[in-house]
């Protein structure tokens, strides 16, 4: 359950890759390397040609746009592949977030884009906590949740996911 953070059941499969043994949270597995390589890029590119933190604010936007648009349009998206895609949509958005925050050009700017980048990223990560619940409400294993079997199978780590 540390590293996926999500029930162990059929629910939520399409949340998590099996690493090994371990069910790894998908989110988690690919949003933050591809922040990594997101930023890795755009200093890369900094070093050939001038790039302004503005277009790199508004990139982190239009991507950030895009996966709460996926949210909030797509509820019930269970492809893996799909879902996947989104997650590196996420990862560049924080990536050029990160960035923004960098390149910006006074103490002043830095300050308020992190504050943004951090009050966005709470809503986001919130947002998703309340889906899960959603989800887990419409479970007839609810009833004992957090003791049901796709919680407990998580902390137990006996292994695949229950088909609740």
């Amino acid at each position: 359950m540390l590293i996926s953070h999500h029930p162990s059941c059929d629910r939520f499969s399409h949340h998590v890759v099996k690493v090994g043994k371990h069910h790894v949270c998908m989110g988690c597995l690919f949003v933050y390397p591809s922040a990594l390589v997101t930023i890795l890029a755009i200093l890369m590119v900094r070093l050939y040609l001038v790039l302004p933190f503005v277009q790199v604010v508004v990139l982190a936007i239009v991507t950030f746009a895009i996966a709460v648009a996926r949210r909030y349009l797509w509820k019930g998206l269970r492809n893996k592949a799909v879902h996947l895609l989104f997650r590196l949509v996420l990862g560049v958005s924080l990536g050029c977030a990160v960035m923004g925050i960098v390149l910006a050009t006074t103490v002043v700017l830095r300050a308020d884009l992190a504050v943004a980048l951090v009050v966005g990223w709470m809503a986001y990560q919130l947002g998703g906590y309340f889906s899960m619940k959603a989800e887990c409400r419409s479970c007839p294993g609810y009833r004992s949740f957090p003791r049901c079997d796709g919680v407990t199978r998580g902390l137990d780590k006996s292994g695949e996911p229950a088909n609740v």
